[in-house]
């Protein structure tokens, strides 16, 4: 089983940095946990607001892991 931690409105560096934290804690990229980072998107005409907001999805293999950096990571 595996659940996912999704942070919105978040910069690449930002994303990074949790992703270092994740690897200095020991944890695996595609044994612990994946990854993966939406930039913000804007429709085709440039319009001021976005379409889709920028995120940083974490999937854990175990969701204890998951509850725990979600605390973690709570702003």
């Amino acid at each position: 089983m595996s659940t996912k931690l999704v942070l919105s409105y978040i910069t690449a560096q930002q994303a990074l940095t949790y992703k270092q934290q994740l690897t200095e804690d020991g944890l695996t990229i595609g044994h612990d946990y994946v990854w993966r980072y939406q930039p913000v998107k804007y429709n085709s005409d440039w319009g001021a607001d976005p379409i889709e907001e920028s995120q940083v999805e974490f999937e854990f293999q175990n969701p204890s892991l998951a509850s725990f950096y979600r605390i973690k990571w709570a702003k």
